[in-house]
């Protein structure tokens, strides 16, 4: 097998498909807890004292928007509004539920966590954290036990036959290459162009001294 050495870039490419193991578990995590739509109920409490404003005023000064992005805890949830909803094209007005972040670069609201109304969710979203950080913990478990296996070798064979499920986080050209046989070609002395007589003479001849 060839001899594949574990240099930095290897290494770094091991450790990034450590961590993506647990990429699925987050995103499922993420996804159950989505599945309880609050954006909808969000905007019927948020936009309840203004929905006779968007009956009289002019539509140019509303957008039509398909998702609310929720900022709680400092975590930011993403929900869609199915149908779309009308929202206010500039800020949102001053409100005693949210308030609102809007700058070139983002656009949520973020909740007054004092609010009785919100302590139903704020409930579900600290038991959704607590599910996140457990993982979190399992994670960097994972990955520094394959980072002190990395770091015991310099080479990858011995570090496979140390922990052989470290195959599965290896890259394909990788794999491909620790797989890979050498073959050296068998070549006859009597296929070579030189003259073994002498050179077997001139062995001899210099081992009598002549």
């Amino acid at each position: 097998m060839a001899v594949v050495k574990l240099g930095k870039e290897l290494k770094e490419t091991i450790i990034k498909n450590a961590k993506n193991i647990f990429k699925k578990r987050f995103n499922n995590l993420e996804s159950e807890f989505l599945t309880y739509n609050f954006g909808e109920e969000m905007y019927d409490l948020v936009m309840a004292d203004y929905k006779h404003l968007i009956a009289q005023l002019p539509k140019e000064l509303f957008s039509t928007e398909d998702e609310m992005v929720i900022c709680i805890k400092g975590t930011k949830f993403h929900y869609k509004l199915n149908p779309s909803r009308a929202w206010f094209r500039n800020k949102l007005p001053e409100n005693k539920y949210v308030e609102q972040d809007v700058s070139y670069y983002s656009n949520y609201l973020k909740l007054k966590e004092h609010m009785p109304e919100f302590q139903s969710y704020i409930a579900k979203v600290n038991e959704f954290k607590e599910k996140q950080q457990h993982i979190n913990e399992q994670q960097a478990n994972f990955v520094n036990g394959i980072s002190t296996v990395l770091d015991a070798y310099s080479t990858l064979a011995p570090a496979l036959k140390a922990l052989p499920s470290l195959w599965d986080l290896l890259p394909e050209d990788t794999k491909d290459k620790h797989k890979e046989v050498v073959e050296r070609k068998k070549v006859k002395l009597e296929q070579l162009d030189i003259d073994l007589g002498s050179i077997t003479s001139t062995i001899i001849a210099n081992k009598i001294g002549g």
